[in-house]
């Protein structure tokens, strides 16, 4: 459907930051398509603006060029968002399990809340950061205390472990409870960027891939 089009370009473009890596790091990104901009991404300062009427085809063959610092300004008309929301839209809508496989089975801790929307977050993903942040605990256990099915937590987990949301690493980890009513975690400019902590080989977002109602505000 063409109204889904903006949507999966966003997914798709989030795909590309993650196998990017921590390559973007510290950097201005222009992403286009021969002559035509679509896409503005400051890593260092964890903004970024998308042309709205961009398809996921638009990625194809497009040119990532380093930018200066000052290099920012948008096109009138692109839509803003965050490195961090891109990632999410891709991750919360593809088909594949992209949860890093240390996180089945090391302590899992509340870092802090996530760099997206709390309207984006599910029931069990509150109720997932709520009880990491009252105890760590692994996989099994986190099922177990908030009774969610095991593979619907361990997609939950992959959207909030690129949301910088939870850790493996106990220094990392922080002792403040989860307020979902707190607004989101923006990223200080000399923070390191997390949402992606290295390289990966994702294959771009399904192109076949559907989502009823619940899009319009899990993005």
């Amino acid at each position: 459907a063409d109204w889904l089009q903006p949507l999966l370009f966003r997914a798709e473009l989030g795909a590309h930051i993650i196998e990017r890596g921590t390559d973007l790091r510290g950097r201005v990104c222009h992403v286009r398509q021969q002559s035509r901009l679509l896409a503005v991404l400051d890593f260092r300062r964890g903004s970024a603006a998308v042309m709205p009427t961009a398809k996921p085809s638009d990625m194809q063959g497009a040119i990532w060029d380093q930018r200066p610092p000052a290099a920012v300004e948008l096109p009138p008309g692109f839509a803003s968002c965050t490195p961090a929301q891109l990632i999410w839209t891709h991750v919360r809508h593809s088909t594949r399990d992209l949860l890093p496989v240390r996180y089945r089975s090391q302590t899992i801790y509340y870092r802090h809340a996530p760099r997206v929307p709390m309207a984006w977050l599910s029931d069990s993903m509150l109720m997932m950061l709520s009880t990491l942040s009252g105890e760590p605990c692994n996989l099994h256990t986190l099922v177990r205390r908030t009774a969610v099915d095991g593979e619907v937590l361990a997609s939950d987990l992959a959207c909030l472990y690129y949301a910088g949301a939870v850790t493996t690493t106990p220094m990392k980890a922080t002792t403040i409870a989860f307020n979902q009513d707190a607004p989101a975690v923006s990223r200080s400019v000399h923070e390191p960027w997390d949402s992606v902590p290295g390289r990966s080989s994702l294959p771009p977002i399904e192109s076949d891939r559907t989502a009823p109602a619940m899009l319009s505000h899990r993005a």
